[in-house]
């Protein structure tokens, strides 16, 4: 979007069409609309895309007259992880850095009473001032600078916390590595941490924890956030009187939120046996942060081969963050007799996991010449001794959404 195209589209008469056409589809109506001289056509359509795109992003915010800008939005906090991330911390003054759509300061200015925003790119900023006009939302400062020579200007100690979510784009590419993010966090540390105890950075979801120990001395909380058994991001919160360093998982969908945490240095010891009635599969958030045997301890689950990321058990507990199924068919130990037990159960299609035999499902679907779709799974691991185990199951809990 372009500076003159904003001040188009935000005329009642243009904002009239935009939620007039909100369920056409973009291509459809630009089309349409493409002989009528002096019409932001091409915005418009733009706009039509980003208000379909945010119904599902930011459901909370659906209805609402509000203008994005793509970029923004694509990199953007959904609304659920907005929502989360704002428990994190209260107050009385919190700094968005990396202002940008804007989602995480409106989720923080519940919690806070007042929340400076800042951001770099001008039309950003006029869009996100714009918004919470329509929000109504008057405790937000939006500043149109750049964020580090704006704390300067506060004495030390002025913010309970700062909030950071850099730009994690390096030449066109998606980086993790930290020396590419902008603003650089690991050359700002000591002087962020001079004007505010807290900081609250987020990450991309591939983010490893060793090396969040590694740059962070003042590490608190390691945090892996998924939304409906997808990985959103990474969270660190870094304060200046860190205590016990912790590592958490969310666990985000429709049921609400589970969350599960452990101590960094402690590893729980399972117990070993053999395939039970039920095997489990940790959510990502679970196996990102390192959680899995804690969460396993917590519903009582025995390990039955070397995978640190399968369990079983002799019982179902649906409150599991993951995949729970049911086996209705062990030890098969030949693609023939595989074959001989999907043909008495007149199963055509299955869908193959595989975990801890270094090889894809579409390696065993060309191998056994399965089709991939229904409703039944054939969980492919080792066991103890790394011998293949092939178990034919059913889902008991299906993904939350």
């Amino acid at each position: 979007m372009k500076p003159e195209e904003f001040s188009n589209i935000i005329k009642p008469e243009i904002q009239n069409v935009i939620f007039s056409n909100i369920g056409m589809q973009p291509a459809s109506f630009a089309l349409k609309y493409s002989e009528i001289k002096n019409f932001p056509v091409r915005a418009v359509a733009e706009q039509i895309d980003c208000l379909q795109r945010a119904a599902k992003k930011l459901p909370g915010f659906s209805g609402k007259r509000l203008v994005y800008h793509k970029e923004s939005l694509e990199q953007a906090s959904g609304e659920a992880a907005a929502k989360y991330k704002a428990t994190l911390a209260k107050g009385s003054r919190i700094l968005d850095m990396t202002g940008g759509m804007g989602i995480d300061s409106v989720c923080f200015s519940k919690n806070f009473d007042y929340v400076h925003y800042c951001e770099l790119n001008k039309l950003k900023a006029d869009i996100f001032r714009y918004n919470i006009n329509e929000l109504c939302i008057s405790n937000i400062i939006v500043n149109n600078t750049d964020s580090t020579t704006y704390l300067q200007q506060f004495e030390k100690n002025y913010f309970d916390f700062l909030y950071i979510d850099p730009s994690r784009r390096s030449e066109g590419k998606r980086s993790t590595d930290l020396a590419f993010l902008e603003p650089n966090i690991i050359t700002l540390h000591d002087t962020l941490l001079e004007y505010s105890p807290n900081i609250i950075i987020k990450l991309s979801p591939a983010f490893d924890f060793s090396e969040a120990k590694r740059h962070f001395p003042e590490l608190n909380s390691f945090i892996v956030v998924s939304v409906n058994g997808e990985c959103k991001e990474t969270l660190l919160i870094v304060s200046r009187d860190s205590k016990e360093l912790v590592k958490q998982a969310v666990v985000i969908s429709s049921a609400g939120i589970n969350k599960f945490r452990g101590n960094a240095n402690i590893q729980p010891v399972l117990t070993y046996s053999g395939v039970m009635d039920y095997i489990y599969l940790p959510d990502c958030s679970i196996i990102k942060s390192e959680l899995a045997g804690v969460t396993a301890e917590t519903f009582n689950l025995c390990r039955f081969n070397n995978y640190p990321f399968i369990f079983t058990s002799s019982t179902t507990n649906t409150n599991y963050p993951g995949r729970v199924y049911k086996i209705t068919g062990n030890k098969l130990n030949s693609k023939k007799e595989l074959k001989q037990k999907l043909k008495e159960q007149g199963i055509s299609r299955i869908n193959i996991i595989a975990k801890g035999t270094g090889k894809k499902p579409e390696y065993y679907y060309k191998q056994f010449g399965l089709k991939e779709g229904g409703s039944y799974y054939l969980i492919i691991t080792t066991d103890s001794n790394k011998k293949t185990l092939l178990l034919l199951g059913e889902f008991v809990t299906k993904p939350q959404s």
